[in-house]
């Protein structure tokens, strides 16, 4: 499975980055020193969404 991680980073900039389990797409994504918010899709279906 393919999961995708759309976030913004703390310096207003929009990244995309493509895993492929769960566990490696929450870790990125809950990365609050990096990240300001993030979604993260499994087959074009949001499966959890983030902001801080």
């Amino acid at each position: 499975m393919k999961y995708l991680v759309v976030c913004v980073n703390r310096d207003k900039t929009r990244e995309e980055k493509k895993f492929t389990t769960c566990r490696e797409a929450l870790c990125f994504a809950t990365n609050y020193s990096k990240i300001k918010s993030s979604k993260v899709y499994k087959e074009n279906k949001i499966v959890q969404s983030f902001k801080y």
